[in-house]
């Protein structure tokens, strides 16, 4: 009975220390200026690979628009060295859905709207995983971002803010 159990408690033991190395949740505080990121979850699927998914709501002021949003992003990347840890490289996709308000400058008059952009780039980065668990992810890339308003018309004619952008990460998080 004694080996029973305690085989089964090393089984168990390895098996939780396997999935220990597996997947990496963080927080990127800099999502909250319209990233799709703001909480990842990232995935090991290969020896030198990860796919990760993501969420975030923002809201900020740019000029004199102010956006709120909602969206989610999906990662794969790729790892020089082991997946999970160290220099790697990655391919991205994401959407946001939003409203954004607008003060006419001439006649005083605000305006709202829905707006949605989608997003396909690329990022570059390191990631530390510490023996204790913690996270740290930085990284850097550009994403060409297409933006589709439901109101293009009067106010909303002059935000035209589709073309590549460039998109930077600082994840904190914790790897189990």
């Amino acid at each position: 009975m004694k080996k029973t159990l305690l085989s089964l408690l090393m089984v168990a033991a390895l098996g939780f220390a396997t999935k220990a190395q597996t997947i990496a949740i963080k927080a990127n505080p800099l999502a909250l200026l319209g990233g799709t990121d703001l909480v990842s979850g990232e995935f090991k699927i290969g020896d030198n690979s990860s796919a990760s998914v993501g969420l975030g709501v923002a809201g900020y002021k740019l000029g004199g628009s102010k956006y709120s949003s909602f969206g989610g992003e999906a990662q794969y990347r790729y790892y020089f060295r082991e997946s999970l840890h160290g220099w790697y490289v990655g391919a991205k996709a994401g959407y946001l859905t939003g409203k954004v308000k607008i003060e006419d400058f001439f006649d005083g008059q605000e305006y709202k709207t829905n707006y949605g952009s989608l997003n396909i780039g690329a990022k570059a980065g390191y990631q530390w995983a510490f023996d204790s668990g913690f996270v740290i992810d930085l990284n850097l890339g550009a994403a060409y971002s297409s933006f589709k308003y439901d109101d293009n018309d009067g106010a909303f004619s002059t935000l035209k803010g589709s073309g590549v952008l460039p998109n930077l990460g600082f994840g904190l998080g914790f790897s189990f």
